[in-house]
């Protein structure tokens, strides 16, 4: 790459990983990410896959619209296939995203929840007995926030954040880091930054839905 007054430009594509997955079911090992494309300014949400973990096969997945793009974050498998999470479109449009791959192919699910007039995005997915828990964040104004979203059926989503005061936004300086499932419930792990101080927080959840900060003190 160089650079071009203040910013990077890119001659050829640029592929950015975001996980790594241990083969499950007809699944090989599986690297989620996306490639970015210089000529078109857009990236697409991308795959590579490895039946010994040493040859890799690239597969690029069409963006829904050609002039948006679209990534990969993070993917999660339970008994309807895998679901991935990411955020399709750029900046302020950007709008928090799920697929999910069934008999080898990607499809977008709609999820009109996780969109809006301000920026949105998921990297992280967790299944469990319950349902499926999708984590992400929200700009507003330039206030960041943290969001999750669950759907019990994936096919529909609820947000299930609480919203502005609730378990993931207390003071407006949480961030949520990572997600995890376990037997219906599940757990997310974040911080929060207060009076110059960082704080690692857990939350709890018995069923994707309704959540609770746990107390924490080694933390």
């Amino acid at each position: 790459s160089r650079e071009e007054n203040g910013s990077f430009v890119f001659p050829e594509p640029v592929a950015t990983v975001s996980q790594l997955l241990p083969p499950r079911g007809d699944n090989p090992w599986t690297v989620l990410g996306s490639v970015f494309d210089p000529e078109s300014s857009t990236s697409m949400a991308a795959t590579w896959r490895s039946d010994d973990g040493r040859s890799w096969e690239r597969e690029d997945l069409a963006p829904a619209d050609g002039d948006v793009s679209e990534s990969f974050a993070a993917a999660a498998d339970n008994d309807d296939g895998r679901y991935a999470v990411g955020w399709s479109g750029d900046g302020a449009l950007s709008d928090a995203a799920v697929w999910l791959q069934s008999g080898g192919e990607w499809d977008r699910l709609e999820t009109p929840e996780m969109g809006g007039e301000h920026e949105q995005w998921a990297f992280d997915v967790a299944a469990s007995g319950s349902g499926v828990v999708v984590a992400g964040g929200e700009s507003v104004w330039g206030e960041v926030r943290a969001r999750l979203w669950f759907s019990a059926d994936g096919e529909t989503w609820e947000a299930v954040d609480g919203g502005p005061g609730g378990p993931f936004d207390a003071t407006g300086q949480e961030s949520i880091r990572k997600i995890a499932a376990f037997g219906d419930g599940f757990v997310a792990v974040g911080s929060r930054n207060l009076d110059s101080e960082q704080d690692g927080i857990v939350w709890y959840s018995a069923d994707g839905r309704e959540w609770e900060q746990l107390s924490a003190p080694t933390l």
